[in-house]
């Protein structure tokens, strides 16, 4: 009997230490934020709904993903093919306030991204005039962007991941299962990891300006039968936001900073080695002009319904001379005291002059959490203008 249990004992230490040296053997990923900062969204009962990344395995990882059905070029994936269609056609769906990522190609073509659909798809893979982009978009931060597919020479295909760090959403490429930032496109896990997406030129802007500029735009279609696009959610989403009440979990020097709402919506310019927030909402400014470096940066600012704002940023390219700005909320231009030139708010000049049109400057729509989360070392503008 003796010998039994001694033998019986032998063997479990024996399986015990495989089990130790396989569990200690694992590669982890390479990642350039605390992994246990990572949460898996997979959609079940809500008791257990949440999962750090380090405690889900593939099975787990792999079913949470495109629970938001992307659009994609892939027919093999379970996604939809980005579809497009005419102003006449959009307009059964939009208001004329409703949000857009606007984009036009080297060609001039106009393309024009409704959050409306972005809200309930997330990305959008798609080529244009030959060039394969990806149009992203952060729920929690009602953010969208533009980048090229293009990286080392390999094209990517995105989809969602269910992934979320820090309340930000986290897109896999199917090539190498990397994670990425939705709004900036920097792979923070996998073979990707410190790589960043090359973000292309877009505004955003309000359905009625767009279409106004842009009559012959291109629209993201929706897909029919897919969901009621019709409905948004966003406003009890900013409520619960600026109440702290974040779905995933997100750090103490976040959520200890409050020289803004969280959901306050800022414009964050990347320019000259700075990043700089600029607050849109609560300016009550129909613009902002700041110096950063030796350029002149202005801030153009549509004041919408319920409190919202959006922005875009333009440098002034005018010889060295200070644009001196004025609003025209009828017409919605600016106008510059000093050369009399008019912009509208894609920074192009009223007498269609290329020449005198504003050079835009690559800046992020987005809510003031996430600036923070993205970028620790930006400033806040803390001026504003009449």
């Amino acid at each position: 009997m003796k010998i039994r249990v001694c033998f019986l004992y032998a063997v479990l230490l024996i399986f015990s230490s495989i089990g130790i040296y396989a569990q200690e053997s694992q590669i982890e990923p390479r990642h350039s934020v605390a992994l246990e900062e990572i949460i898996i969204d997979d959609f079940s009962n809500f008791s257990d709904r949440f999962l750090p990344y380090p405690d889900a395995d593939q099975d787990k990882i792999l079913r949470a993903r495109d629970r938001q059905r992307p659009f994609c070029d892939d027919s093999n994936r379970s996604c939809f093919a980005a579809i497009y269609e005419d102003a006449t056609s959009a307009n059964e769906l939009l208001q004329s306030d409703d949000l857009v990522l606007g984009y036009v190609t080297d060609e001039g073509n106009s393309y024009a991204f409704p959050f409306a659909i972005l809200v309930y798809h997330g990305t959008v893979n798609t080529t244009i005039d030959n060039e394969p982009i990806v149009v992203t978009y952060c729920l929690q931060c009602n953010s969208a962007a533009v980048f090229s597919r293009e990286v080392e020479e390999n094209t990517l295909e995105f989809g969602n991941s269910s992934a979320y760090y820090q309340n930000i959403n986290l897109l896999y490429d199917v090539q190498t299962d990397s994670l990425w930032l939705a709004p900036n496109g920097n792979a923070i896990v996998g073979e990707y990891t410190s790589k960043s997406l090359t973000p292309l030129p877009y505004v955003i802007s309000t359905w009625q300006d767009w279409q106004s500029a842009f009559p012959d735009t291109n629209v993201l279609a929706r897909q029919p039968q897919y969901t009621n696009y019709s409905v948004s959610f966003l406003e009890d989403h900013i409520d619960r936001l600026n109440l702290g009440r974040f779905t995933y979990p997100i750090s103490r020097s976040i959520t200890a900073d409050d020289r803004l709402s969280f959901a306050e919506p800022v414009l964050v310019v990347h320019y000259d080695d700075k990043i700089v927030a600029y607050p849109l909402a609560t300016t009550g400014a129909s613009f902002i002009s700041d110096q950063i470096g030796e350029d002149q940066i202005v801030i153009f600012i549509r004041h919408l319904r319920n409190n919202r704002a959006i922005g875009q940023a333009y440098r002034n390219n005018n010889n060295g001379n200070t644009l001196e700005l004025t609003f025209d909320e009828i017409n919605v231009t600016w106008s510059d005291q000093n050369s009399n030139q008019t912009f509208n708010y894609f920074g192009e000049s009223a007498d269609n002059n290329s020449d005198d049109s504003l050079e835009l400057v690559r800046s992020e729509y987005i809510y003031w959490f996430a600036a923070l989360v993205l970028y620790p070392e930006l400033e806040l503008h803390q001026g504003t203008n009449p």
